[in-house]
């Protein structure tokens, strides 16, 4: 009998903190965004903790992505295709870029990856980041963002573990 889809995002479910030795540091995607000096060196050493809430309503699959900080938290509630398309995309302030976004989720069921795509919007047109979330066995989060700007394209990794984290 198939696995019904949506229950394979369970392996998302729950807190996580960033493991800071086997991540990327984030300073060379927030300079390749314009983000200045201070800031970037501000958020680069902040904790953070992750965590990503399945819910399905009314026949319609959401991401609820949480955020924890040390500086600031955020929650943000996007519709995901279960189907591998992008759906709707959702307005939201991207703190750390100090842009205006929206961003659309889509899952691929073969492969258990949650991708997003992202667009700035307002005043400061042309930032487009691709992200790609994926979980290991152990529970461990893979989060992958390209960054696309200017004719020139930033990878960052960064890892989160199961376990203690941020309230």
């Amino acid at each position: 009998m198939p696995v019904p889809v949506f229950s394979l995002l369970d392996a998302y479910r729950g807190r996580r903190s960033l493991n800071l030795t086997r991540s990327d540091s984030v300073e060379p995607i927030l300079s390749h965004a314009g983000v200045n000096y201070m800031k970037r060196n501000m958020l680069a050493a902040l904790g953070i903790s992750y965590e990503i809430i399945p819910s399905v309503e009314d026949d319609k699959t959401y991401i609820t992505e949480k955020q924890f900080t040390t500086f600031v938290n955020k929650e943000l509630k996007i519709e995901c295709g279960m189907d591998g398309k992008f759906k709707e995309y959702t307005h939201y302030h991207h703190d750390a870029y100090g842009v205006d976004c929206k961003k659309a989720y889509r899952f691929d069921a073969s492969n258990k990856h949650l991708y997003a795509h992202v667009e700035s919007t307002g005043s400061y047109l042309g930032y487009t980041w691709k992200e790609d979330r994926y979980v290991e066995a152990d529970g461990t989060l893979h989060w992958v963002t390209e960054l696309d700007y200017d004719g020139k394209k930033t990878v960052n990794h960064r890892v989160f573990d199961l376990g203690q984290a941020l309230d």
